[in-house]
């Protein structure tokens, strides 16, 4: 992130280190198939092109394959497929997650 001639700003680096560790927590809720986070983000593997729901029994992806979504919509727009196992557009959509995407 480069601003005010190169330099990274202290408010810069700030929001880096919070979406940081967003996409921290979001992995580990994902990998322990939080049922909480279920209608509220998806996760996509880059490496498949396929989008899941936390609640997915198919293997968690390696961190560095991880991209979330916060809708199906969003991640077929970005490329993604639905998941077959995890019947993607059947999760519940939660209304202020769905006005990001």
């Amino acid at each position: 992130m480069e601003v005010d001639g190169g330099r990274v700003t202290r408010a810069d680096q700030h929001a880096t280190d919070v979406l940081a560790l967003m996409t921290a927590e979001l992995y580990e809720s994902f990998a322990t198939r939080d049922v909480r986070l279920d209608g509220q983000a998806l996760i996509a593997v880059k490496t498949t092109a396929i989008d899941c729901r936390p609640i997915c029994p198919a293997r968690t992806p390696l961190r560095k394959n991880a991209r979330f979504n916060p809708t199906a919509d969003a991640a077929e727009q970005a490329g993604f497929r639905a998941c077959k196992r995890c019947h993607l557009r059947e999760a519940p959509v939660d209304a202020g997650i769905a006005q990001l995407g």
